[in-house]
C-alpha cells in the first residue's frame, strides 16, 4: 500500500487483485469489479504492470489479460490486502484516497 497504492484508484485495483490472485481479467472486468470507478484504468494497470506487480498476456483474439505477479516478494502484500476485513479496506481506502502517508495509514488498519 505505502508504495504502489497511494491513490484510490491503485488501492481499490491491488485489492481486487488480493482478492483474485489467481485469475486473469480484462480491463472491462476489472473496472465492473472496482465499482466502475472513475479513474484511468488502462493506466493504473499499465503502471502496476511496469512496477512488476501485475502482468499482461495477449489471447490469440487479440484480448490483454491482467494477473497477479507470481513473484512472492510483490505478490505476498497484495494477497495480504485483499485478506483485510471490510472496516480495515475502508479506513485503508478512504486514507489512499487523500494521499496520506502509509505509515499514517497502516497505524489506522
Amino acid at each position: 500500500v505505502r508504495k504502489h497504492g497511494n491513490s484510490l484508484g491503485r488501492f481499490l485495483v491491488l485489492q481486487f487483485w488480493g482478492k483474485h490472485p489467481q485469475t486473469h481479467f480484462s480491463l472491462p472486468c476489472i473496472n465492473g469489479s472496482v465499482g466502475g470507478r472513475k479513474f484511468d484504468l488502462k493506466e493504473t494497470m499499465e503502471m502496476l504492470q511496469e512496477e512488476g506487480i501485475v502482468e499482461a498476456q495477449t489471447t490469440p483474439r487479440g484480448i490483454t489479460l491482467y494477473s497477479l505477479t507470481a513473484n512472492p516478494e510483490k505478490r505476498e502484500p497484495v494477497v495480504a490486502l485483499g485478506q483485510l476485513d471490510w472496516e480495515q479496506a475502508q479506513k485503508l481506502a478512504y486514507l489512499a484516497a487523500h494521499r496520506w502517508p502509509a505509515s499514517h495509514v497502516l497505524a489506522q488498519a
